[in-house]
């Protein structure tokens, strides 16, 4: 619902300070938004000057399709890594998630949000390089 609103006042509106401040409030956790200004400033730059936003948001927030029935299908060693302050993909919903995977796992990075390889780069960077060493896929593993 909250998604919504904002799009279709961002249509009517266009991007006014209040609503790239909502999106960044969205966007970005507490701690980044308090602790990194040149993070909350690289996502309000992108913000303004993303064009086709208000499609991208929709495919990405509103009309994307539910795909937990292909998740047992997929062939390749895979993990989720999510924010502990994303609102739209919790912990919770990655680890259920990656339960259905038959190679899956998940991570979390504390302190981050939507943009979490912004917020913490290094240790996502640190995640990714540990999960491809201890899960190389074979070439047996793709279709």
């Amino acid at each position: 619902m909250q998604t919504s609103l904002l799009l279709i006042s961002y249509r009517i509106l266009g991007a006014r300070g209040f609503l790239v401040d909502r999106v960044i409030d969205v966007l970005l956790s507490e701690r980044t938004r308090s602790n990194d200004p040149a993070a909350v400033e690289l996502t309000r730059d992108s913000f303004l000057r993303a064009g086709g936003l208000a499609n991208a948001v929709a495919s990405m927030s509103l009309r994307r399709p539910d795909l937990t029935p292909s998740l047992p299908m997929v062939a390749v060693p895979t993990v989720f890594i999510t924010g502990s302050e994303h609102a739209d993909w919790s912990p919770d919903q990655a680890e259920t998630a990656s339960r259905l995977l038959p190679d899956g796992s998940m991570a979390v990075l504390e302190g981050t949000a939507y943009l979490t390889p912004l917020e913490a780069p290094e240790e996502f960077i640190r995640l990714v390089r540990e999960y491809w060493a201890t899960h190389q896929p074979t070439q047996s593993d793709l279709p």
